[in-house]
């Protein structure tokens, strides 16, 4: 029956696409339609979006031998799919196909089947029972269930799926209990990987200029639902002599951000080269640059957390130590976010009122915004080392066999 359900829905997605016009109709016919492999891969891993991407690429950086390790890197997302091509140049990227054994059959293109791990938990039952079908083992890294989904631990299916992993890196204590319900084998706890991340690159030194010019403050990862919410915030920003860097979650919303924004006087970073006078709210329209904008700012409001999405992640910013204002709904981030407000670590508000006056207070008090700094980047210190511990997993179940190089 999921079979059967899975290809109804992915063609009926598709079709919609095609019918409507919409740009995902191109990206849902590589899923349904997937270009085989032109080689065989030694390891494949699996990472949803821009988040587990990057998590993809600092685990590929730790290991020695990468360059002559054949890697198969799927995801499911466009913007996923654009940030790995934009670091990897020796890894097959494929969309992640529709979830049917035909379909990854296809993929691998009569080529032996490579050990798999998932970044994050995306818990596809097609895939799993296809990779341990044909021998190869599954882990999943960094690994975490939402209090939502663990609703369906007596679900067979989730279960069944569940069963069939061999390595599961929890990031806490509540993760691992989690799994365990779903009927998950012994999962271990490591940590958020997350805290392990090198520094974000330098920005392109037109972007640095402009970071340079005045005091800052980073609206991060913003979906659109809740722009609404937080544009006095960043009026108010404006209004105290600091520039505002506005990053959309999904860029795919950008004019519904730039409508919203217009009494900022929004300008797109892409068009940055045109502008003899570059306006003090930018917009980054771009992926991959967020991470080294951080450590230009003097605050950062992370976003997805004012409204109930669950919250962004906010590591990177307290990693620099620039100090992070969050919003009410973080449940994404429970265990972190819980740890970094008991270390007094982070600020988290519970309106766009109170975000409001807590970045007015903050901005007029330049001490205490660097002890709040100060205590973020010891905090995110302290949390390192899941990197390392999953490493040591992945390699003693030999999920991973680094070749030396020749």
């Amino acid at each position: 029956m999921y079979r059967f359900l899975i290809w109804l829905i992915g063609w009926f997605i598709y079709l919609r696409f095609r019918v409507t016009g919409d740009s995902r109709g191109a990206w849902w016919r590589q899923r349904m339609d997937p270009s085989p492999l032109k080689w065989a891969p030694d390891l494949w891993i699996h990472a949803v979006s821009v988040g587990e991407s990057q998590l993809a690429l600092a685990l590929l950086k730790t290991w020695p031998s990468e360059r002559v390790m054949k890697v198969l890197i799927t995801t499911t997302t466009p913007s996923g799919f654009e940030l790995l091509s934009q670091h990897l140049t020796s890894a097959q990227i494929r969309p992640l196909p529709l979830d049917h054994r035909s379909k990854y059959s296809q993929l691998l293109n009569a080529h032996p089947t490579p050990n798999l791990i998932v970044v994050e938990t995306e818990i596809w039952p097609e895939l799993y029972r296809f990779i341990q079908h044909r021998g190869a083992k599954i882990a999943i890294i960094n690994a975490r269930l939402s209090e939502k989904t663990t609703r369906w631990r007596r679900l067979p299916l989730l279960r069944n799926a569940m069963g069939r992993v061999s390595l599961i890196c929890a990031r806490s204590e509540l993760d691992a209990e989690r799994f365990k319900s779903m009927g998950a084998n012994q999962p271990v706890v490591t940590g958020n990987i997350k805290y392990d991340y090198p520094r974000g690159h330098s920005p392109p030194d037109e972007l640095v200029t402009w970071l340079n010019e005045d005091k800052l403050v980073i609206f991060a990862s913003i979906s659109a639902d809740e722009v609404a919410k937080l544009v006095t915030s960043a009026q108010a920003a404006l209004t105290h002599g600091f520039k505002v860097l506005w990053v959309p979650r999904h860029l795919d919303k950008l004019p519904d951000h730039l409508r919203l924004l217009t009494p900022l006087n929004p300008q797109l970073r892409s068009k940055m080269a045109n502008q003899n006078s570059p306006s003090r709210t930018l917009v980054l329209d771009s992926y991959g640059e967020l991470n080294g904008c951080y450590a230009y700012a003097s605050l950062a409001v992370v976003g997805g957390s004012f409204i109930p999405r669950g919250g962004q992640n906010f590591i990177e910013s307290i990693k620099v130590g620039t100090p992070v204002i969050t919003g009410p709904f973080t449940h994404n981030f429970r265990v972190d976010v819980a740890e970094a407000l008991a270390a007094d670590a982070l600020v988290q508000v519970q309106n766009e009122t109170e975000l409001r006056d807590r970045i007015v207070d903050l901005l007029a008090s330049p001490d205490e915004l660097c002890r709040l700094g100060e205590r973020a980047a010891s905090f995110a210190h302290a949390q390192q080392g899941a990197l390392a511990r999953t490493n040591e997993h992945l390699l003693n179940l030999e999920i991973i066999t680094p070749k030396e190089s020749s």
